[in-house]
């Protein structure tokens, strides 16, 4: 025969004499985070007036809980039942339970109960890693680049070069023309010598 958890025998016995009993979560229990759960509980004619504080136990230890948080306050008992949304960053566990505070001071507690929590969403590895540059990409643009500027510097060479050019190109013509002017003129003074000459022949003829 499987023995009670000290707990589990001081809850039963809370039970049977609790002017409130929790009858819902229960051990058959199963809360998913993210969703809305309910939470019931039996009252006495004598305890109907009463205001309630609702909390949310857990621990490794399932004969020492501790409380993660207060789910709602100042609830009539009348009511007999209230709602939780059960957040995601609870952890999961099979060693949640219900307490219900009382105005009096009187605490109830319920059977230990599952949770299960919210799950990881992914690594700060993943969210921090960083993506490495594409060395061919930025050489394709390097190339590009050159590509664009080369009629340009080709323009700025061609620019820069020109009035030298042009100052030798015009002093080559004009030195060519100065000896073509000099030959013409050498063939003129020669064709006008040989005219004097025959004169001076035709002249000495008639003497």
């Amino acid at each position: 025969m499987k023995l009670l958890s000290a707990y589990s025998i001081t809850v039963f016995a809370a039970m049977a004499a609790a002017k409130l009993q929790i009858t819902l979560p229960n051990t058959h229990t199963e809360w998913e985070s993210g969703s809305m759960e309910s939470i019931k509980w039996k009252a006495t004619d004598e305890s109907r007036n009463a205001l309630l504080s609702i909390e949310l136990l857990e621990g490794s230890d399932p004969n020492n809980l501790n409380t993660v948080t207060t789910i709602a306050e100042k609830i009539p008992a009348s009511s007999m039942q209230s709602y939780f949304n059960v957040p995601n960053n609870l952890k999961s566990s099979k060693n949640y339970s219900i307490k219900l505070v009382d105005d009096n001071g009187e605490e109830y507690y319920g059977q230990t109960f599952r949770l299960n929590g919210g799950k990881d969403t992914g690594s700060k590895k993943e969210q921090t890693r960083t993506t490495k540059p594409n060395v061919a990409s930025n050489k394709e643009v390097l190339q590009d680049r050159a590509s664009s500027d080369s009629p340009n510097v080709q323009a700025a060479k061609d620019s820069k070069s020109s009035p030298a050019t042009s100052a030798a190109t015009s002093a080559v013509d004009s030195k060519a023309m100065h000896k073509n002017t000099g030959t013409a003129n050498a063939a003129a003074c020669a064709s006008s010598n040989l005219a004097v000459f025959a004169a001076m022949v035709a002249a000495g003829a008639m003497f």
